[in-house]
């Protein structure tokens, strides 16, 4: 994240994935949840406002995870696709608490 009076220096780091990251998408219902996919075929879930930022890594695919989606209906469901030919809609069990 950025401090936009300073955007050479982030505000913090979400380190985890071993491989790129392909794409980031915020939670429409929790302000400090985002989602995260990569090219080590794993999702990541992160509650940026805590100190060990890491909620949850579903690894359920055999090939990159290259896009993912929240759910604007449900608070709890995410939807990813990945080169293995496959989309997985599934309600990761760190949305099931509160963040």
């Amino acid at each position: 994240g950025w401090d936009l009076r300073n955007v050479r220096q982030p505000v913090f780091e979400l380190l985890g994935h071993t491989y790129a990251v392909r794409r980031v998408k915020f939670s429409p219902f929790h302000a400090s949840v985002l989602a995260s996919c990569s090219y080590d075929f794993t999702v990541r879930f992160w509650n940026f406002s805590k100190p060990d930022p890491l909620l949850e890594t579903v690894e359920h695919h055999t090939e990159f995870t290259c896009g993912l989606d929240f759910s604007l209906q449900s608070p709890t469901q995410v939807a990813d696709c990945s080169w293995d030919e496959t989309i997985k809609i599934y309600d990761p069990a760190c949305l099931t608490i509160p963040a």
